[in-house]
């Protein structure tokens, strides 16, 4: 018996995936939420960006310091996510391409 695509896309709208502890969007946020958790990007550049912010952030209201650190942190976030999405499907594209080969 083989299953097809469409088989597939069948069965997870009628058995929703539970999407682990967490107000996640999708499996690619879970998995993406998990792997950091596990594999945290702290390098030295990044500290340093955030060692450079405090002069800035210390010359501006509590509030507004507060709110440009909130949005950096934000775009951090974004950007790691969308380079984890990004590699993970570039990851399965060169698989498809790797099986492909005789």
């Amino acid at each position: 018996m083989s299953i097809h695509t469409n088989d597939v896309f069948d069965y997870l709208d009628t058995h929703p995936v539970c999407l682990h502890d967490g107000d996640f969007q999708s499996l690619l946020e879970m998995l993406h939420y998990i792997y950091s958790a596990s594999n945290p990007i702290d390098s030295d550049a990044i500290r340093e960006g955030f060692r450079g912010l405090g002069p800035i952030l210390d010359r501006l209201p509590g509030e507004e310091s507060e709110t440009l650190f909130s949005l950096t942190c934000g775009l951090c976030h974004a950007h790691e996510l969308a380079g984890f999405s990004h590699g993970l499907t570039v990851g399965m594209h060169l698989m498809t391409e790797v099986n492909a080969l005789p």
